[in-house]
């Protein structure tokens, strides 16, 4: 099991990406963020092991003193594995929120031990959030065509800040941001 500290967005922002997990979900690509208790969300950090009354704490206080952050969705972008591939919506890495991103690493690391990947090191983070997981390779063709349909450019906020365990995906806790 693994956490992450996250950020979630706006009613509106989360909207439009539950929509599209849920064209992931009916043309047969993807379906478990659609059917899990995920919401949208983009991960600042990722343990393996917390101490959760420790983060639940700081990060109640932490989101009192952090600003909502505008957002910009500008690409798709995917991930690959042995055969099977992740779809994320990127998000323009604004100095807000790479700053935002590396003092959550910094303020929140001696809270648990950290994934062992360099993905969330500072250099080499870059904002995005999942629209579909585990897809096969197979399907990557007809998943791609059906992608370039969709609109992907626009804009939202980050409004919360929250703890998540996944697989299976909960919602630990969330707090409003400034």
């Amino acid at each position: 099991m693994q956490y992450a500290i996250t950020g979630y967005f706006d009613e509106i922002t989360e909207s439009n990406i539950t929509r599209f997990w849920k064209l992931m979900y009916d043309k047969g690509f993807s379906d478990y963020l659609y059917l899990s208790e995920n919401r949208p969300h983009i991960k600042y950090c990722v343990f393996n092991e917390i101490n959760e009354e420790m983060i639940k704490s700081k990060l109640a206080e932490y989101s009192k003193r952090i600003n909502r952050i505008n957002v910009h969705f500008h690409n798709i972008g995917m991930y690959i594995n042995d055969e099977l591939l992740s779809v994320v919506l990127e998000i323009s890495a604004t100095i807000e929120m790479l700053n935002l991103q590396k003092s959550i690493c910094q303020d929140f690391k001696d809270s648990g031990r950290f994934v062992d990947e360099n993905y969330f090191d500072s250099g080499i983070w870059k904002p995005d959030c999942f629209i579909g997981v585990g897809i096969p390779i197979s399907k990557s063709n007809e998943m791609i065509d059906e992608l370039r349909k969709w609109n992907i450019q626009y804009d939202g906020s980050l409004q919360k800040i929250g703890l998540i365990q996944y697989r299976p995906a909960k919602i630990i806790v969330e707090y409003n941001t400034l």
